[in-house]
C-alpha cells in the first residue's frame, strides 16, 4: 500500500517537476534515506534481493529510501537529478515462484546506478525486466514506476516481461493500480499478444492496459484523495502542497484521529490485524531546469506528526554506513526515536499534537525559506547545502526529545476510548524491545 503522484511544469508554482511517495509497510518496518557513493571498479555480480545479476562498467551516486530487508529502495534520486518510485500492484497476472527475479526496489536502484536521464531509466527497468525477469511480494504483484528528471516525466507499468509507458503532463496519482488504459507513448512490442496470449483480452478487442490486467480495486480511492487535493493548489502546486498532499487523512483534521484510520487515509496509521500498514518514510523531489534538486525527507512514519528536511545530491551526509538504517528492534535511528514517541502521541492524538503542531508547521515553514534562499544565490556552494542538510536533521532530534518531554510532562490522559487500539500500540513496543 502506497501512494505516490507527480506534478510536471504546467502544474507546478515554480515550473519544476515534483515527485512524492508515501512508503507505507508493516508496523515497525522503518525506513532511512541513505546515500551510496559512486563506484568506478565493479565487481563481476551484483547480489540484489533474490538473485545475482552482472554489474555495470561504473554506477552514479544516489539517495535511497530503504529498510533493512532490502537491498534496493521505493523511491530515490542520483546525482544526474534522475528521479524514480515504485510501488506493487496487484494484478491478474499469476507468475510460478515470487522469489526469483527482481523486486521493484531492486529495479529503482539499479535505474538511478545507471542512468543519465529518465527515458535511460525506463529503458534500464524495461531491458532489466526482459532479462531477469521481476517478482513481488506475492506471485500476482507487479511493479509500476514514476520516472523523471529535470524536463520529462513518464509512467511506466510493467506485467511480467511486457509494459507500457505514457508521458505524463500536469498532475498523476497512483495508488498500487494500474492507471494506464489504451492509450500509452510506448510500449513492449509482445504486449498485446502476451494479453491475448494468457486470454487478458479477446483478439479484435480494443487493449486496455488496466482492464486487461488490473482486477477491481478499493486502492482507487486514495488516488481520487490525492487528485482531490492536488486541485486545491489550482495550478500553483509547490513543496508545501505537496508536504500536505502526502499528509492527508480520509477524515478532515478536526474529525481524525489514528484509532479511526483506514486504508482510505494517504497518511496511513496501522490500526491492528485488520489495518497493518502504516506510512513509515515519505519524501519529495523538487527537480529544477537549470539548478540542484531538493529532496524533502521525513526518515520517520506519520507524515502528519513529522517534519521534512532537505537533502541534496551531490552532498556529504547520509552515507551509507553512517545513517543508521532503523533495524527490527528499538534502536538509536532517528526512525525509531520517532516511533515510539508518535505511538505515545496517538493515544491522544488531538490534545498531544496541540502541544508541539504551532511549533512543527513554523519550523517546516523556516527550512522551505532558507531552501530557497540558498537557491536564490547562484553563487552557493555545496557545503552550504551540506550544512543546512546537517543542521534540519541536529534540529529535528533536538525537538522531538523536547516534545516528548512536555508530553509527558503534560500528563494528558487518553483522549479517545479506543482499548483495542491503545492495546495493539502497546504490543508493537513489546515486540521491539524484547531483546534489549
Amino acid at each position: 500500500m502506497c501512494s505516490i503522484f507527480i506534478a510536471t511544469p504546467t502544474y507546478t508554482r515554480h515550473q519544476t517537476i515534483i515527485l512524492g511517495k508515501n512508503m507505507d509497510g508493516l508496523a515497525n518496518e522503518g525506513q532511512a534515506l541513505v546515500r551510496i557513493p559512486a563506484l568506478h571498479a565493479p565487481e563481476n555480480y551484483l547480489t540484489c534481493t533474490h538473485i545475482q545479476i552482472p554489474q555495470a562498467q561504473r554506477t552514479f551516486e544516489i539517495l535511497l529510501s530503504r529498510n533493512s530487508q532490502h537491498w534496493g529502495g521505493e523511491m530515490g534520486i542520483n546525482e544526474h537529478q534522475v528521479a524514480i518510485a515504485c510501488q506493487e500492484v496487484e494484478s491478474k497476472v499469476k507468475r510460478g515462484s515470487k522469489s526469483t527475479g527482481l523486486t521493484g526496489p531492486d529495479l529503482v536502484r539499479l535505474a538511478l546506478e545507471r542512468s543519465t536521464t529518465a527515458q535511460t531509466a525506463m529503458e534500464v527497468i524495461t531491458g532489466l525486466i526482459a532479462e531477469f525477469k521481476q517478482t513481488g511480494s506475492n506471485n500476482k504483484a507487479q511493479n509500476t514506476f514514476l520516472i523523471a528528471d529535470r524536463k520529462d516525466a513518464f509512467l511506466l507499468e510493467t506485467v511480467e516481461k511486457e509494459w507500457a509507458a505514457l508521458t505524463i503532463h500536469g498532475f498523476h496519482a497512483l495508488s498500487n493500480t494500474f492507471t494506464i488504459e489504451k492509450n500509452f507513448d510506448y510500449s513492449s512490442k509482445n504486449l498485446v499478444e502476451f494479453a491475448q496470449k494468457h486470454k487478458y483480452i479477446k483478439k479484435g478487442d480494443t487493449f486496455n492496459f488496466a482492464k486487461a490486467f488490473g482486477p477491481k480495486s478499493k486502492n482507487t480511492i486514495r488516488e481520487q484523495l490525492l487528485q482531490k487535493q492536488a486541485q486545491k493548489a489550482d495550478g500553483q502546486f509547490d513543496i508545501r502542497n505537496a508536504i500536505t498532499l502526502l499528509s492527508t487523512h480520509h477524515l478532515d483534521q478536526g474529525k481524525f484521529n489514528p484509532s479511526k484510520a483506514n486504508y482510505k487515509c494517504a497518511c496511513r496509521h496501522a490500526t491492528g490485524r485488520m489495518n497493518p500498514y502504516q506510512t513509515n518514510a515519505s519524501m519529495v523531489v523538487e527537480l529544477r531546469t537549470s539548478q540542484i534538486a531538493t529532496t524533502w525527507y521525513t526518515g520517520t512514519s506519520n507524515p502528519c506528526l513529522s517534519l521534512y528536511k532537505p537533502v541534496y545530491i551531490p552532498g556529504n551526509n547520509l552515507y551509507e554506513g553512517l545513517t543508521q538504517v532503523p533495524g527490527p528492534f528499538k534502536d538509536e535511528s532517528l526512525w525509531w526515536q520517532a516511533e515510539i514517541f508518535f505511538r505515545e502521541v496517538s493515544k491522544n492524538y488531538k490534545s498531544a499534537k496541540a502541544l508541539f503542531e504551532k511549533e512543527r508547521q513554523q519550523i517546516q515553514k523556516e527550512w522551505l525559506e532558507k531552501d530557497q534562499i540558498l537557491l536564490q544565490n547562484k553563487n552557493t556552494k555545496e557545503e552550504a547545502f551540506t550544512e543546512l542538510s546537517k543542521s534540519c536533521l541536529h534540529k529535528h532530534t533536538k525537538k522531538l526529545m523536547e516534545w516528548q518531554y512536555h508530553f509527558r510532562k503534560s500528563k494528558l490522559k487518553n483522549g479517545q476510548f479506543s482499548p483495542l487500539y491503545n492495546y495493539y500500540l502497546d504490543s508493537l513496543n513489546k515486540k521491539v524491545v524484547s531483546l534489549i
